[in-house]
């Protein structure tokens, strides 16, 4: 879509943001004209341009952690299937803990790109916090699991 120049003004007018963050002062911005998908960049529309240019992600260019896994943390929080409930893992089984069988939501894990030191600690591979189905969030992805039987 085609966006005409013109003049905005750019920053958080009610100041409620964080001092930090650059969101002020209020200031007169002007851009030229200027062409913007009209969506955020789909699954379809990204595949198509990885095929068609070859590129590769941030994770992939920056290789394992281990075990063949990209970004294990800092990326996006993920979403696990054990509930949430802090106390399981004291005196959870040593092999093939099942997790518990009810809690406060579902476990999410590793930390997302937007934690942040001012507000966060949760940056890590041990990181652990919940949130419920109902929720929606931006930064929350999953991995795909399988469980292999026994050789």
């Amino acid at each position: 879509m085609a966006l005409p120049g013109g003049t905005f003004s750019m920053g958080d007018p009610f100041d409620e943001g964080y001092p930090a963050d650059g969101e002020r002062p209020v200031h007169e911005v002007e851009l030229n004209a200027f062409r913007i998908d009209t969506t955020a960049v789909t699954n379809r529309q990204f595949a198509a341009f990885v095929e068609a240019t070859g590129y590769r992600t941030e994770a992939e260019q920056f290789g394992t952690y281990g075990h063949g896994l990209y970004e294990v943390s800092g990326n996006v929080w993920e979403w696990c299937a054990d509930w949430f409930l802090p106390k399981y893992y004291r005196n959870s089984p040593r092999e093939n803990p099942p997790g518990p069988t009810i809690g406060h939501g579902r476990v999410m894990r590793g930390g997302s790109y937007l934690c942040h030191d001012s507000y966060c600690n949760r940056y890590r591979v041990a990181a652990r916090t919940f949130n419920t189905a109902e929720s929606s969030m931006g930064d929350c992805g999953f991995r795909t699991v399988a469980v292999s039987p026994r050789i």
